[in-house]
């Protein structure tokens, strides 16, 4: 029997789904508040969504000023941010609609902005995933290829100053480059520049010291996926009550090639076995 991933208390959604998105928004707009739920923090603060619709309850909490539905129809997304800017209001995000069954996705809130930010989040349901608004790379790129390098650095310290205002722990255990270079392996590789993996310390709650706080957010659902899978396994060879030793998907290879009999080859990561296949 095996999983090859686990389960846990909710620590996944928010942070990718909710938190980097209004995070990049912030630093693409210093100044602005794209979701304000400020109001929750006066009030007890629920841990689900009250069995209620999450998006319509995380958009009705909002407190930032909307404009009308029918300036969406009449004004491209684009112009209507700039509109926004001359009139020095905070970029609107785009209503999310009930049927639409990616809406719970915040990054799609934001998608009509992408062309104006520095960098955008990507719909995900775990770790967190950057994309940055490359110049000859994206449509309407703002970011100098030239920039890239410094770009990603400054959002991985925006992210690396990210605490749980309860515990001052950080939220953000690492932050991973994919690539060097902006054009890099664009076919094959990661869409992401930058993915973010969240620590234990994720709630319903941030605080940036540059971009202020973020939240708090009900939670979506009561648990969410762990990359730390596990096996359990019986039978002849092996030994009651052992243990493998701690694993990831790299030591795959190097496990499969112990157990063929294969010598060790040029592959990341490590046989989980020895040589006599134990």
């Amino acid at each position: 029997m095996f999983s090859p991933e686990g389960m846990g208390d909710n620590r996944e959604d928010l942070g990718g789904v909710v938190f980097l998105p209004e995070l990049l928004y912030r630093h693409s707009f210093p100044g602005c508040v794209g979701l304000d739920l400020g109001a929750l923090a006066r009030s007890p603060r629920p841990p689900l969504a009250a069995g209620r619709n999450w998006v319509m309850e995380i958009w009705a909490t909002n407190r930032r000023p909307r404009s009308p539905r029918t300036w969406h129809r009449a004004i491209s997304p684009v112009r209507l941010g700039r509109l926004a800017h001359r009139l020095r209001l905070d970029p609107p995000l785009a209503a999310p609609h009930e049927t639409d069954s990616w809406a719970y996705q915040a990054a799609s809130w934001y998608q009509p902005l992408w062309p104006r930010m520095r960098a955008f989040a990507l719909p995900t349901n775990s770790d967190g995933m950057v994309r940055l608004n490359v110049a000859t790379r994206e449509a309407h790129g703002v970011v100098p290829p030239d920039n890239f390098a410094r770009e990603c650095g400054a959002i991985a310290r925006v992210l690396a100053e990210l605490r749980d205002p309860d515990s001052g722990k950080r939220v953000v255990a690492e932050v991973i480059p994919t690539r060097a270079r902006p054009h890099h392996d664009l076919e094959r590789g990661h869409p992401a520049d930058l993915v973010v993996r969240w620590s234990e310390a994720m709630r319903d709650l941030v605080a940036s010291p540059t971009h202020g706080r973020l939240g708090p957010v009900p939670y979506h659902r009561a648990g969410g996926h762990r990359p730390d899978g596990f096996v359990c396994a019986a039978g002849p060879g092996i030994e009651p009550g052992s243990t493998f030793p701690l694993g990831s998907p790299m030591d795959v290879a190097p496990t499969v090639r112990t157990l063929l009999g294969l010598p060790p080859a040029d592959h990341p990561g490590r046989s989980l076995v020895d040589v006599r296949g134990r």
